[in-house]
Parts: structure tokens; sequence; C-alpha cells
């Protein structure tokens, strides 16, 4: 169901966006570049729906939240302790409710867990690539190296994560 949720936003594109180039050249492995496109839009999308809980990242902070869009936090918080506060908190989302709404799943530790499986995404995609019958580090690198970057930024002391959960 979540891998649904994040296929039909994100992960979809760029599955079709790592596909189509081989497909139309009739290579063979363009369906192994269609999974690694979508892993890598699976974790795309994950890290958005972290950043949208946080302040300073270029979103408007609580946006896909307050336009009932399912994010991978949220999703993960509500199988572990229901819907009821979110039901709450979104029939009156004052910025003290939704602060309340951040600071239980932070302490909840699903943005960790959703970062974490954003992680396993991206190293699946990277073997498949690395598998294919062709050299294909550079592709590696820049998706490794996108991903590294944005992984250091969101979640390491320093970080958006860790800053903003120390406050």
């Amino acid at each position: 169901m979540t891998s649904k949720i994040i296929d039909g936003k994100t992960g979809r594109l760029f599955g079709a966006a790592f596909a189509l180039p081989p497909y139309y050249l009739e290579k063979p492995y363009w369906m192994e570049l269609d999974k690694a496109g979508t892993l890598v839009g699976r974790a795309f999308q994950i890290i958005d729906d972290v950043l949208d809980y946080f302040p300073g990242t270029g979103k408007d902070r609580f946006k896909d939240l307050l336009n009932g869009k399912a994010t991978l936090p949220l999703i993960l918080y509500t199988e572990r302790y229901g819907s009821s506060l979110v039901e709450r908190i979104l029939k009156n989302p004052s910025e003290e409710n939704l602060l309340e709404l951040f600071e239980r799943i932070v302490s909840a530790g699903v943005f960790e867990e959703s970062l974490k499986i954003a992680r396993e995404y991206v190293k699946e995609a990277l073997k498949l690539i690395e598998d294919l019958p062709f050299d294909g580090s550079d592709v590696v690198r820049l998706v490794s190296g996108y991903f590294e970057n944005v992984f250091e930024r969101v979640n390491v002391p320093g970080g958006l994560a860790y800053h903003v959960s120390q406050k």
C-alpha cells in the first residue's frame, strides 16, 4: 500500500525517465532501469515527505499534511498510534496543534525510519544499475552523490532533522 502511494506521487515518473530511452532504443535492460528509476523516485519522494514537516527547507511547512496528502512519516505514525490525533489536529490545524503532532512524530522515530527506507531504496537502485550490461558508473556516481548530500543534510548531527529535533 505505501509503495503504491509513493509510486503514484513520484516513483513511476522517475521509473519512466530511467526506462524510456533504452526502451525506445530497444535495449533489453529497460525494465531493470524502470525498476531502478522507480526506487530512486520512491527515495526522492520519501525525503520530500520528511522535508514537509521541517521549517527552512524551501517548502511550505505542513503543506502536504494540510492538503490531506499521505506522506510516509504520517502513514508510519498512524499505523503505530492510530489516526485519532491526526484527525483531531486536522479539524483544528492551529500552529500549536501542528507542532504537537510534529513533536509526536519526532518522538516516534518515524522520520529516521522513513529516511532508512529511502536509503534502502537507493541502495537497491544502485545495485540494479551496477548489474546492468554496460558501464553505469556515471549514473551510480550521480545518483549516490545526490542522495549522500541529501542524507547528510537531513539526518546527521548539524543536519536538518537533528537540528530541529534538538529544539
